[in-house]
């Protein structure tokens, strides 16, 4: 009998198998192929419509996510902010992304803090703009933050954790920094931690809360800043903060190692840009550097107490005019008063430009109370007369280094001759009018 020949049936079953296997192959292939480029130029058009540059290394495509590698995202007008990160991950539905997740990344910043926010001036503007439903959900796990220049040449505010949560749907952004230090040309505050929260709702508009610690052992310093469409507001409170224990030391003549802060300060915006400030702050325990005037070098420390109190100027919206301005110096148990006048510049908005235009002046007080040497090695006890000085404070005050003083002293000291000779030997009978 011959052999049974192969049904012409499963034959036809099983080219149409190998048949469909191949089509699936092919696309698969073309899967592979072609949804990297669809990846790509999807990023490409979220950056662009955004106003940011993004590139990266590569794209991963695992099940139910798109992975780009090598990540760096910035403003496209701009290189003042910068976020780097090995990966960011877009969880997908279907082809579109759901949501975005950065386990790990890097920002960076440089310049003022009005040169930052011009930066991203088109950023924000353009953001505005997105539909609500390509607003996506994002999460940083964890990360650092560097900005350096944040208050002149040189400056630096570092924080060594970063976490940052935003739920478009809830109109929600939270960032929590920690393990922060700031550098500034005589302070270094650290360690400084901060809590941001910013809530943006169509009806009830944009509200961004900014709350930070920097605490010590025996003392501390928290702050508050509330802004939204009606204005700002400003809470600052010292509590025996000894400024050794954060970082304070001594530079340009300014020794800070003993000194300890304790106050109060509060500040308001409307969003007219009418500003109020007051508050009464003490440094106790501080040493100036010394002020030489002709023959006389003058030492001024102790125990240092700022109060002040100022409204909108008129006609100058972002304006603070001092009302009541004064520092007052206990030296040797005595007070000197030096009053404060003039004004303070914040900006219409509070984001700039930051200037400061301050008058100071000096009463007459007594030499002896504050001449530490004089000519030909004279002590303060044989030092007559009043000493009186004026000036003013120009420039902005982010950056301390570019800040102009310019002084002028009215010198009305002299050398008593008979109380700088030294005392006679013992023994010897004493000549009138000698010591």
């Amino acid at each position: 009998m011959p052999p049974a020949r192969p049904s012409r049936k499963k034959n036809t079953a099983l080219i149409v198998v190998l048949s469909i296997l191949a089509v699936l192959l092919a696309a698969l292939v073309a899967l592979a192929l072609v949804l990297p480029r669809l990846v790509a130029a999807k990023v490409d058009e979220a950056a662009t419509k955004r106003a940011l540059t993004i590139k990266f290394g590569g794209i991963g495509l695992p099940i139910g996510v798109a992975t780009l590698h090598d990540v760096t995202i910035r403003p496209a007008a701009s290189d003042r902010l910068q976020l780097d990160a090995l990966r960011v991950d877009a969880v997908l539905d279907g082809l579109s992304p759901s949501a975005i997740r950065v386990p790990t990344a890097k920002v960076t910043l440089k310049g003022s803090i009005e040169e930052v926010l011009a930066a991203v001036a088109d950023v924000r503007e353009a953001d505005a703009k997105v539909p609500a439903a390509e607003r996506l959900p994002l999460d940083v796990l964890a990360g650092t933050l560097a900005w350096s220049d944040v208050a002149g040449d040189g400056s630096s505010l570092d924080f060594g954790t970063l976490k940052l949560s935003q739920r478009p749907t809830d109109g929600t952004l939270e960032a929590t920094l920690g393990k922060g230090k700031l550098s500034l040309d005589a302070l270094t505050l650290a360690p400084l931690d901060v809590k941001v929260k910013r809530t943006s709702k169509a009806k009830a508009g944009a509200a961004l809360d900014v709350t930070g610690a920097l605490a010590a052992d025996d003392g501390s310093a928290t702050f508050t800043v509330h802004r939204d469409d009606d204005g700002d507001t400003l809470a600052l409170a010292l509590d025996g903060l000894p400024l050794a224990k954060i970082g304070a030391g001594q530079a340009s003549g300014v020794d800070l190692r003993k000194s300890i802060l304790d106050g109060k300060a509060s500040g308001a915006r409307t969003a007219e840009g009418a500003i109020r400030s007051e508050g009464k702050i003490t440094l106790g325990d501080a040493k100036l550097p010394p002020i030489k005037a002709g023959s006389f070098t003058f030492q001024i420390g102790g125990e240092i107490v700022t109060k002040w109190k100022g409204s909108p100027k008129k006609g100058a919206a972002g304006v603070l005019h001092l009302d009541e301005a004064s520092v007052s110096i206990k030296v040797a148990g005595r007070t000197m008063v030096i009053t404060i006048g003039g004004e303070i510049s914040l900006g219409p908005k509070g984001e700039g430009p930051f200037a400061v235009h301050l008058t100071w002046a000096l009463p007459k007080i007594d030499c002896s109370s504050v001449v530490s040497s004089a000519g030909g090695g004279a002590v303060a006890a044989a030092v007559t007369g009043q000493v009186s000085a004026k000036g003013t404070l120009d420039g902005d005050p982010t950056r301390p280094a570019k800040l102009k003083l310019d002084k002028t002293i009215d010198v009305g000291c002299s050398i008593d001759v008979l109380k700088a000779l030294p005392p006679l030997p013992a023994g010897l009978p004493k000549l009138p009018g000698f010591p």
